[in-house]
């Protein structure tokens, strides 16, 4: 999947924060219940409205993954940022996201990747801040 790549850059070495939003109508229905209790499972009972971040360590890569999998899915929005402030990713509901880090060579890292995943025919767009 795509969406596991960035993440699996970005929760390689760090703990990372997941913070999802504007999950608006999709609230009320399946997506919301399956999100709800896979939250339980980690002791998280407070609604996605109030606690809307979750905290993940390297050693949980695949909890990360399969949040970010869920907003993926659902066309929720969801930023995901490292702690050492190197990555960042972000998807959106209007079937967009990017990829950012301060280190050059895990950007064309993430861009091999991507390119090899979803082929050379995207509309993928790389982007560079001036040096």
């Amino acid at each position: 999947m795509p969406g596991e790549i960035p993440l699996s850059v970005a929760c390689a070495r760090t703990r990372v924060t997941h913070l999802v939003g504007r999950f608006g109508s999709l609230a009320i229905g399946t997506a919301y219940a399956l999100f709800i209790r896979f939250r339980e499972t980690f002791g998280e009972e407070r609604p996605l409205i109030k606690a809307p971040g979750h905290i993940l360590n390297p050693e949980e890569k695949d909890d990360a993954i399969s949040i970010i999998s869920v907003s993926l899915i659902f066309m929720w929005n969801c930023h995901i940022l490292s702690a050492s402030g190197r990555d960042a990713v972000f998807t959106s509901h209007d079937e967009f996201g990017w990829f950012a880090s301060r280190d050059a060579p895990i950007v064309k890292s993430v861009e091999g990747r991507l390119r090899g995943a979803i082929g050379q025919s995207t509309d993928m767009k790389i982007l560079e801040s001036p040096a």
